[in-house]
C-alpha cells in the first residue's frame, strides 16, 4: 500500500490507497440510511476501542496475515464478528482467533457461538436486504498489514481515540446521474468505510477521511 506523509499538523495530508471521496462517502452513506427504514435490525455505524484492537492485532499477527469481519446478527440486531485468519475465505476454521463485538469491545468467542451470530444474520437480516437490493455482503477481509500501517502512520502524528465504521451501500451512479465506474461491480453491496477519531496538537477531536481498505465477500 502506497502511503503518502507530510510533516504537517493536518490530518488531511496523510493519505492511503483506497480512499474514498467524501462526497461519494456521504453518497453511500445515505443510500444505506434509506436500508435502515426498510429493513429493521440495521444500525448505521460501529466504533471500536483502538487500544484493545491494536493489542489484539499484536497478540495474533505473528500467526495470522488477515483480519475479517464477518456481519452477524445477535438477537434482533446487525454486529461485527471479527477473526485473524490465514485465509481469505468465508469458512471460520479451527485455527482463527474469534471475537465479537461488544459494545467498543472485542471479546474472545468460540466456533459454535460465532457461526450461530452468521447463521442468524444469513437467515435474518441478510435474507430481507437480499430481497430489498438483490446482493449479498456477508464479510469484509483485510490484509493485516495494510491494517498496522494504518494505525501506526496515524500515529505518528495524532493520538487516536477509536475507529469508526460507517455503513455504506455503494452506488455506479452519483447525486448528479453521472457513472462511477470504480463501484460498478460491486453497485448496490453493503460495506463499512473506516474513519480515525483523532486528536490533534490542540486536543480538538477531528475525523479522518474515509478509507476501503477491504475486500467485500461475496
Amino acid at each position: 500500500m502506497e502511503t503518502k506523509v507530510k510533516r504537517t499538523h493536518s490530518i488531511e495530508s496523510i493519505s492511503f490507497y483506497k480512499k474514498i471521496k467524501p462526497e461519494e462517502e456521504e453518497l453511500f452513506v445515505l443510500k444505506y440510511k434509506a436500508l435502515t427504514k426498510v429493513i429493521p435490525g440495521l444500525v448505521e455505524d460501529f466504533s471500536i476501542d483502538i487500544n484493545l484492537f491494536k493489542y489484539l492485532i499484536a497478540k495474533n499477527s505473528q500467526n495470522a496475515n488477515f483480519c475479517k469481519f464477518y456481519l452477524i446478527q445477535e438477537h434482533d440486531a446487525i454486529n461485527f464478528g471479527m477473526t485473524f485468519s490465514n485465509t481469505k475465505t468465508f469458512e471460520v476454521e479451527k485455527e482463527d482467533k474469534l471475537y465479537v463485538l461488544n459494545s467498543k469491545l472485542f471479546v474472545e468467542s468460540n466456533l459454535n457461538d460465532f457461526n450461530k451470530f452468521i447463521n442468524n444474520f444469513n437467515s435474518g437480516i441478510n435474507s430481507r436486504l437480499i430481497q430489498n437490493i438483490n446482493c449479498e455482503t456477508k464479510m469484509v477481509y483485510y490484509d493485516l498489514e495494510i491494517v498496522k500501517n494504518y494505525i501506526d502512520t496515524l500515529e505518528l502524528h495524532f493520538k487516536i481515540d477509536n475507529l469508526k465504521f460507517n455503513f455504506i451501500q455503494y452506488s455506479d451512479i452519483d447525486s448528479n446521474g453521472n457513472h462511477l465506474p470504480n463501484y460498478e461491480k460491486i453497485n448496490n453491496k453493503i460495506s463499512f468505510s473506516v474513519h480515525a477519531n483523532v486528536k490533534d496538537i490542540y486536543n480538538n477531536t477531528i475525523v479522518s477521511i474515509g478509507y476501503d481498505f477491504g475486500t467485500i465477500y461475496p
